[in-house]
């Protein structure tokens, strides 16, 4: 029976490659030196990227991996939440269940009760099942508070509720776990951990990316931005080779988009899509449409936008939302409203998706545009304006997105002399700029 560190040998022998050229950018040729030589074992997350380099199946390699008898169940818990994150929820599950039973004979379950919900709560994310995820995490965080010395766990746990919570649709639990988990980790050096230095930068660099996330979603650009150069100082000062990470940029480009800084956001943008391997397409593409379409460049912005479209790769309900409201809104500027029509056909239809329903923002921006497509054509609105308004003022919104819907709702009933509409409109504005900003 051949070892794993056997298989890495014989790949890049066929691959004809240098130890050099297979461990840029992974790991150091003498680590992987060492790996062949059966010296050492790699970490789950290397044992993929070694894969990926090769062309290696990962089946066998998992198999052959999980013979070794230096892989413990810490590990294998690890490398089934790594599969589950790829999509092999089924090969993970069979690890998760043959590790529980194997500790379970043992007697020395409880020993690792934390890393087993982890990874059921990773299960139960992947099958779209968040609320029963959200409770394994209270759970979790509940375990880790008792331990409170021990802060990268604590920050992680932070980190999986607050990133769950997102998902439910609970932005306000969202945001306060993840700021918990973002000042826990900013503290936490990577040489003064009992964890792989690699681990400590992967925490740092998942609970900024989620934290981005939920501060662009919720549209406080300035706040993206500030989180992401506030990062990206803290890691310098610690020595850490972490970031900018392909996404973390494309989220600061997002964020650039929203504060007005095109230049910046083109800069980050043509950069990123210089990589053909890029894992993020979809999401780069639609920048850089989004980016043509605010400067009036609509036949560039609609080629990259029908690009991204088209990947019809992406499981991220909300970006494909985010494709069909700006195909949506380059029509409407050019009067093509048969295709505005279209396209805003297809971002109702998403709208109206759970996974998107959870992102308020962007259910109000298709609002606004069917608003804005009503005052282009006549068509007729399925609701009345005064029903629409108040559905606009009841949404957990940021209060200028808020207020740009109701501005939208309110131009309609000017053009339409629906008093009534006019009067409640004023009402809801006039009520929305007395109360605090969200």
């Amino acid at each position: 029976m051949q070892r794993l560190g056997n298989e890495l040998y014989r790949a890049r022998q066929e691959a004809r490659l240098s130890q050099s050229e297979v461990s840029h950018g992974i790991c150091s040729r003498p680590h992987l030196s060492r790996l062949e030589r059966n010296r050492q074992l790699p970490g789950p997350t290397l044992l993929m990227k070694l894969c990926d380099r090769l062309g290696l199946p990962l089946d066998g390699m998992v198999e052959a991996y999980l013979r070794e008898p230096e892989v413990g169940p810490r590990t294998q818990l690890r490398l089934a939440r790594l599969l589950t994150d790829r999509g092999r929820d089924g090969q993970a599950e069979r690890i998760l269940n043959d590790t529980c039973q194997k500790l379970q004979t043992a007697g020395t379950i409880e020993v690792h009760r934390d890393d087993i919900i982890h990874t059921q709560v990773s299960l139960l994310r992947r099958r779209g099942k968040h609320n029963a995820a959200l409770a394994h995490c209270r759970d979790l965080l509940d375990r880790r508070l008792r331990r409170p010395s021990q802060r990268y766990y604590l920050a992680q746990a932070h980190h999986l509720l607050g990133d769950t919570a997102f998902l439910c649709g609970k932005r306000e639990l969202a945001q306060k776990h993840l700021l918990s988990a973002f000042n826990q980790v900013m503290g936490l050096k990577p040489d003064r951990t009992t964890e792989s230095r690699q681990r400590v930068v992967d925490l740092h660099e998942g609970i900024v990316w989620s934290l981005a996330r939920l501060l662009l979603r919720s549209r406080y650009f300035t706040a993206a931005e500030s989180l992401l150069q506030l990062a990206r100082m803290r890691w310098h000062e610690l020595n850490m080779d972490a970031g900018p990470t392909e996404m973390l940029l494309v989220h600061l480009s997002f964020a650039h988009l929203g504060t007005g800084r095109l230049q910046e956001a083109e800069d980050i943008l043509k950069m990123l899509a210089q990589d053909d391997d890029s894992k993020y397409e979809e999401a780069i593409l639609c920048g850089l449409g989004t980016l043509r379409r605010i400067t009036g460049e609509y036949e560039e912005a609609i080629i990259h936008l029908l690009a991204a479209w088209e990947l019809d790769g992406s499981t991220d309900m909300t970006l494909q939302l985010t494709v069909a409201q700006e195909m949506t809104r380059c029509y409407l500027a050019t009067k093509d409203f048969p295709r505005a029509r279209m396209w805003l056909t297809r971002a109702e239809r998403l709208s109206a998706n759970e996974q998107a329903t959870a992102d308020p923002h962007l259910c109000t921006e298709t609002t606004s545009l069917q608003l804005e497509m009503a005052r282009a054509t006549g068509e007729t609105l399925s609701s009345s304006l005064c029903d629409i308004a108040e559905c606009i003022a009841n949404s957990p919104i940021s209060a200028a997105t808020q207020r740009a819907a109701l501005i939208s709702a309110l131009r309609l009933a000017l053009e339409r002399t629906e008093d009534t509409a006019v009067q409640r409109i004023t009402t809801l504005l006039a009520d929305q700029l007395t109360v605090p900003s969200r």
